[in-house]
């Protein structure tokens, strides 16, 4: 084997180990890039539309309740602010992250809460989800490994919270999102991490 060969094997097996358990795939993950709205880009706003009995309770979500926080720092950096007067079911995301069937996956964020309510699925969430939008029939078996991070009481100061997921075989997307979840109150998100800590089966 030429040595330019066995040099080019070795880049690419020390990539492969590199990206597998170190590299964070989440990107502006300190909140400093924005749009015009004022909201962090490369994250989508999660507000669906409360049009069922079992919404009866919660108010329609909106961009005014998603504020990067200059104020509420975490460790001297930005902090992404959800705040609401009124029970809301709303969130941000970011989708189709580069992992595949079989890869193991270390999520984790730090949360801080000030008066939400936490109380069976109430409260503030960290969530990594499964889905497959190719084939609906998949959805629901896919949806059922997600994986997902709870606020532990009303409030409380900032707390560190960390979970891991398997891609399931019936999953072809996968997304990350920090939400604030049938309630109201006001919860800050900080430093939110997705590993690939092995690589493709």
């Amino acid at each position: 084997m030429r040595l330019s060969t066995l040099l080019a094997l070795l880049i690419t097996s020390y990539a492969t180990v590199a990206l597998a358990g170190s590299d964070n795939i989440l990107k502006n993950v300190a909140f400093s890039q924005t749009t015009t709205t004022g909201l962090p880009s490369d994250w989508m706003v999660f507000c669906p539309p409360v049009n069922n009995a079992s919404d009866a309770s919660l108010t329609q979500g909106s961009l005014d309740l998603f504020a990067v926080d200059t104020d509420t720092l975490y460790k001297g950096k930005a902090t992404l602010r959800i705040s609401s007067l009124t029970p809301v079911r709303v969130g941000l995301l970011q989708t189709n992250l580069p992992a595949s069937v079989g890869q193991t996956i270390r999520f984790s964020g730090w949360i801080k809460a000030n008066g939400i309510k936490n109380s069976g699925n109430e409260g503030a969430w960290i969530r990594l989800g499964f889905s497959n939008l190719s084939d609906p029939s998949k959805q629901a078996e896919a949806y059922k490994y997600s994986k997902f991070l709870k606020s532990p009481s009303d409030t409380f100061d900032w707390l560190y919270v960390e979970g891991e997921a398997t891609v399931p075989a019936e999953a072809d997307h996968v997304e990350f999102g920090m939400f604030l979840w049938r309630t109201s109150g006001t919860v800050w998100f900080a430093n939110p991490r997705v590993e690939l800590i092995d690589s493709k089966h």
